[in-house]
């Protein structure tokens, strides 16, 4: 009798075995067909996109620093407002506003914590 409900349970650990097993098993009749042109042409999209996002980055640092130099500059007196064209006026302007902006944020945020710990 003991052997019956040991082969039996043998019997039913061995079909859930293997029903996980065609479970999760890659089926390759299921799996799309990609030859190996299509597989470069995604591998060079994907690699295209990411020099893209990159050179991007690096134009706006690029763009940020030049704006940073030339405020740095305007502020010295090395350049007068006459000498920068308008493109670069609207930026600096930008520039100073967002700094405008960053500044009362710290400054509230100190406060809080001022008013936090009296």
């Amino acid at each position: 009798m003991k052997n019956s409900k040991d082969l039996e349970s043998r019997n039913f650990v061995s079909k859930l075995k293997s029903w996980i097993y065609h479970l999760f098993k890659k089926d390759v009749c299921c799996e799309p067909s990609m030859d190996n042109e299509d597989l470069s042409n995604i591998q060079n999209s994907e690699v295209e996109a990411t020099k893209n996002f990159l050179n991007e980055y690096k134009m706006k640092s690029d763009k940020r620093k030049y704006l940073l130099d030339l405020q740095k500059k305007f502020e010295s007196k090395l350049i007068l407002e006459k000498d920068i064209n308008s493109e670069d006026q609207k930026a600096l302007e930008l520039l100073y506003m967002e700094q405008i902006n960053e500044l009362k944020r710290s400054i509230s945020s100190v406060e809080y914590r001022i008013k936090k710990y009296n």
